[in-house]
């Protein structure tokens, strides 16, 4: 949770509007479109549930990779330039 605290400052909603309102704004109303959609037709359901888990793999990859890399840091052992390319 604290990581929420430190992403959703006032400093960051105004520097990143789009990640930081807009697009779980968009979601939140997709996802009650599917969901009184989903009454009468299903089909709306599954772009969601794919949209959702592709980005749910691709944020917490990177939020495994930013953990690597702090930790490498804190350890003194940083990544040498070669390791760095393949992140």
């Amino acid at each position: 949770m604290a990581a929420y605290r430190l992403a959703y400052t006032r400093r960051n909603i105004q520097k990143h509007p789009i990640a930081t309102l807009w697009t779980p704004l968009a979601l939140a109303g997709y996802i009650l479109f599917a969901l009184v959609m989903a009454s009468t037709d299903d089909s709306y359901v599954l772009p969601f549930l794919t949209v959702g888990a592709a980005y749910l793999a691709i944020h917490y990859t990177g939020r495994a990779w930013g953990v690597m890399i702090t930790y490498s840091i804190v350890e003194e052992t940083p990544f040498e330039p070669r390791e760095r390319s393949f992140i």
